[in-house]
């Protein structure tokens, strides 16, 4: 396993003695926890997109702003008059997204394989996060006037329904994938581990906690470790305090703008409450975000 498995599986060991000890720990603490790794990781791995797009494509900066914005700006409208589709298409969008990730290194011949594997892995494990911890979302968001219209996209039977059947077409790819000596014994029990353990740390920790470590490690770390690889090849003399520059203007670009729009909604500025527009600003950052890492994923690590 790489440093950044160890990492997951650390936080996962290291939370779950703090809660077995401690028995509960408070929202404040937990919202404290989950703020700095995504702000230090989270946040940070799609604040270079704009470097890391020019670097395959042709395109002028000012088309790839006009685009990137342009995206942001239709999502953004249809969650204000469609905000069940737009919840569903981000659950969607973030599932394939985390799934291709996860295999990016793993090199899968068949497009509609790959595919169906990004797909299936990304949803088994949101519908597994929701599943585990529905009371602490029902909650969450049956407390907000705006977010009970998102409740049916949470519906429980829907992703039970979902849970089992992503992650039997999630096992039958990746055996299939070990059966045609496609993937390594080593890379499809690692892969195996890692799933199980993903779902078993939605299962024993609170939503906000567990979602934040896979988010953080398994997730955004690897991202960031995949861009700056890639870079420093294009970069020979590219340091570590040079990507973090890169990643810097952005990340406190995000975290400010985000921050802003929280006090506003807190105020009673913003006609909105702090859950749904996270759940808005989230969503259409992911957008561009994740067809930017898509052509590179399908492009630059090939």
């Amino acid at each position: 396993m790489s440093i950044i498995n160890f990492l997951f599986l650390g936080f996962v060991l290291i939370s779950n003695l703090i809660f077995l000890i401690l028995g509960e720990v408070s929202i404040e603490v937990q919202v404290v926890f989950s703020t700095v790794l995504i702000c230090l990781f989270g946040i940070p791995h799609g604040a270079i997109d704009h470097i890391i797009y020019r670097q395959e494509q042709t395109r002028s900066a000012l088309m790839f702003y006009s685009f990137y914005f342009g995206l942001i700006l239709v999502y953004f409208a249809i969650w204000m008059y469609l905000p069940i589709l737009s919840m569903l298409l981000f659950l969607t969008l973030s599932a394939f997204h985390f799934g291709q990730s996860q295999f990016s290194n793993l090199a899968i011949n068949l497009k509609w394989q790959r595919v169906l594997l990004y797909q299936s892995w990304g949803l088994s494990i949101l519908s597994g996060l929701v599943i585990f911890n529905y009371d602490q979302i029902y909650i969450l968001v049956a407390n907000n006037q705006d977010t009970v219209a998102l409740m049916p996209a949470f519906q429980y039977q829907a992703n039970l329904v979902v849970l089992v059947l992503s992650s039997a077409v999630t096992l039958a790819i990746l055996i299939h994938l070990k059966v045609k000596n496609r993937i390594s014994g080593h890379s499809f029990f690692k892969e195996i581990l890692l799933f199980g353990l993903i779902h078993l740390c939605f299962f024993t920790l609170p939503l906000l906690v567990g979602f934040t470590i896979y988010f953080s490690t398994l997730h955004s770390m690897q991202v960031l470790l995949e861009e700056f690889g890639y870079l420093k090849k294009k970069m020979l003399e590219l340091t570590v305090s040079d990507f973090v520059y890169m990643i810097l203007p952005y990340t406190l670009v995000s975290i400010v703008g985000l921050g802003a729009l929280l006090i506003m909604s807190f105020f009673g500025i913003l006609s909105m409450s702090a859950t749904f527009l996270v759940f808005i600003v989230i969503s259409i950052l992911t957008l561009p975000h994740s067809i930017v890492m898509d052509d590179f994923y399908f492009k630059s690590l090939k």
